[in-house]
């Protein structure tokens, strides 16, 4: 009896299990959202995997393009480097050119200048060892040519040297001269060298050689009335034309007139100007022509040093 209540129990317990649980519709429908849930995921899946795609193409494509740019800008630095090496290359030998075109001229004119200050040195020392002046020690300045004609007769004319100005010195000069007429008044005519002359050009000393053949020595000094004329004969010249060298020296009141064999042709002084300007002197003998004709060259400065 009991056994059958069991087994009563059991079926009941089966239909009830039955009857709650889910139908076959139930699980079709289930079936349905599970296939398309599947297929959803799979749709998401593709299309994700799609646009990942997408994403790794375009991420190729964007390397691509920045090693591209890269590369590009690698090839753009380098070719600026080069510009720029080269560049610095042709700049850095221009100027090393320039420097030594520019070193090679003033060695050059250091050399010249040594040169040319060697043979005046040795004209100064020269003059110190005879006792003719009292010192040595200067600086040497090259002055310029001049070329000039004068036709007036009984007159001279001056004209100043550019940055001559000076106290004391040695000076050397190649003379030549011309003269246009024979009837030149020789006495009269000559090629000269004032020195300490005012700014004015109202005062000076002058030394030339006449053509004639005497150095001619005269001051133009406010406290003189009239030019007064000094000669000492020089040698024998030819008048028309001719050239030779003189020196002067002036040291304090003491003035000196020299031949190119160091013979002193003359000795004067005055106490009236203490310094001043250099300039050339032409004197005329003639109006006709071009009256005198003088050139100077080669005129050498030696400034005494204090």
């Amino acid at each position: 009896m009991k056994i059958w209540g069991v087994v009563a129990a059991l079926c009941m317990m089966l239909f009830f299990i039955s009857a709650c649980g889910p139908s076959e519709a139930d699980l079709a429908e289930t079936d349905a959202v599970i296939m398309n849930t599947s297929d959803a995921q799979s749709t998401n899946t593709m299309s994700v995997q799609h646009t990942s795609a997408a994403k790794t193409e375009q991420f190729l494509k964007t390397q691509d393009y920045l090693e591209t740019q890269a590369a590009a800008t690698s090839q753009a630095s380098t070719a600026t480097e080069a510009f720029q090496a080269t560049e610095t290359s042709v700049i850095a030998t221009a100027k090393a050119n320039a420097m030594n075109t520019q070193v090679a001229k003033t060695e050059t004119a250091i050399a010249q200048a040594t040169e040319e200050a060697s043979d005046i040195y040795q004209i100064v020392q020269a003059l110190y060892d005879e006792g003719y002046i009292t010192r040595k020690k200067g600086s040497f300045q090259q002055l310029p040519h001049y070329d000039a004609t004068w036709a007036q007769i009984g007159y001279f004319y001056i004209d100043p040297i550019r940055n001559s100005f000076v106290t004391d010195f040695v000076l050397v000069v190649d003379v030549s001269w011309e003269a246009s007429d024979r009837a030149t008044e020789f006495y009269r005519a000559g090629c000269g060298i004032a020195f300490r002359v005012t700014e004015d050009r109202s005062e000076f000393y002058n030394f030339m050689l006449s053509l004639d053949g005497q150095m001619t020595f005269f001051p133009k000094l406010a406290s003189l009335n009239w030019v007064r004329f000094s000669k000492t004969y020089w040698g024998d010249i030819d008048h028309m034309e001719g050239s030779t060298t003189f020196i002067i020296t002036a040291e304090g009141i003491n003035f000196q007139v020299f031949n190119a064999d160091l013979e002193r042709i003359d000795m004067r002084n005055g106490a009236e100007l203490e310094s001043g300007n250099l300039a050339y002197q032409i004197s005329s003998g003639s109006n006709k022509g071009f009256g005198t004709h003088c050139v100077f060259s080669d005129t050498e400065l030696w400034r005494f040093e204090d």
